[in-house]
């Protein structure tokens, strides 16, 4: 998971510092892994596509555990996740990392 931008909502930034404090950019995790000793063949952001078929179907499952389980928090952290996601998607999103060992 990474910021796409620099300054990312105050709501975004508080929900992910939560969950995922040590959230950072697709540039300083390129330099985190060259410094721990790998290059970067490739880096590539979760497509829109892959994300929908992820969460649409999640968030069905949502819809239909949501009378039985209103007070569930796992199921409440779920929710916030996907309305923080389709609120401000470009924001932050997952990006893939492709690396090679370069030391010997």
């Amino acid at each position: 998971m990474v910021w796409h931008t620099t300054s990312p909502s105050i709501e975004v930034r508080a929900f992910w510092q939560k969950e995922y404090p040590d959230m950072s950019t697709t540039a300083v995790r390129i330099e985190q892994a060259e410094v721990a000793g790998y290059q970067v063949l490739d880096s590539f952001a979760l497509s829109e596509e892959a994300w929908q078929a992820y969460s649409v179907p999640l968030q069905e499952r949502i819809e239909t555990l949501k009378p039985e389980m209103a007070d569930c928090a796992a199921l409440l952290d779920i929710e916030k996740e996907l309305d923080i996601y389709y609120q401000n998607r470009n924001e932050f999103g997952y990006q893939f990392f492709v690396l090679k060992n370069i030391r010997p």
